[in-house]
């Protein structure tokens, strides 16, 4: 079956950076340990927080990166399209799963040896506000991670396919107009304010911070932006040529 090895493949590619990146969290966790007994002995309080939006932003570059040279090496080895997108949604799933449970645990670690706010609880701590046991805030957050990493690797995956059928005239125009319609143009229109406030409240909604910061909705929504991108993906690349 061509499916699995195209999977196997996949995970292949995000071994080595995986590891780099680890190697990385774990030489920041160390000096930041060193450092706060050093702040701690100068009467300075240290909090270090938010290790796992470094992971967000590892696997929505991983994304970027996922489709070009994997997409040739398939169509030269006579595998489809959709192999290399199917294998792409199986392979990233679990990949999301590990990092979200590594993640997980050296969040808990950290929290007995320094003072540490995991990235989840500073979006949803309001959540746990009382609660007694911190086994449901741990788990809550573990599966916010999974859905968070895996719709942030779709959405780079999106980007890069986008890019890859678009003309140097057409990247150009879509990376300056993109950032310039709503840093620029946006602003100029929305006079008093309404369309911000819109994309705001529909944002709390999406995020579940207007239904007492309820993280199954982010999941929800998550879900369905990854299925949008992948979807948008697929179409994409159906008549995408292998380029040199």
């Amino acid at each position: 079956m061509k499916l699995k090895p195209a999977v196997k493949y996949q995970i292949y590619q995000f071994k080595k950076p995986l590891l780099i990146y680890y190697l990385i969290i774990y030489v920041v966790f160390i000096f930041f340990i060193i450092e706060n007994s050093s702040l701690t002995n100068q009467g300075v309080d240290a909090r270090l927080g938010g290790i796992e939006s470094a992971s967000m932003i590892f696997i929505f570059i991983a994304g970027l990166n996922s489709f070009k040279e994997t997409f040739k090496m398939f169509l030269q080895n006579g595998l489809s399209r959709k192999t290399l997108f199917i294998s792409f949604v199986y392979s990233i799933i679990p990949i999301s799963a590990v990092m979200a449970l590594i993640d997980s645990i050296n969040g808990i670690i950290a929290s007995l040896v320094i003072k540490y706010d995991p990235a989840y609880l500073q979006f949803y701590s309001q959540r746990y506000v009382g609660s007694v046991s911190g086994i449901l805030k741990y788990a809550e957050g573990f599966l916010w991670y999974i859905f968070a990493y895996a719709m942030l690797a779709m959405i780079g995956y999106f980007i890069t396919v986008l890019y890859y059928r678009m003309n140097k005239g057409l990247k150009l125009l879509v990376s300056i107009g993109f950032p310039a319609f709503f840093f620029i143009i946006l602003p100029m229109i929305d006079i008093d304010g309404a369309i911000y406030k819109g994309i705001g409240n529909f944002f709390s909604f999406a995020w579940g911070y207007k239904n007492a910061y309820n993280p199954y909705f982010s999941m929800v929504t998550c879900t369905l932006i990854f299925a949008l991108f992948g979807g948008l993906s697929f179409l994409l690349m159906e008549k995408a040529a292998a380029k040199e």
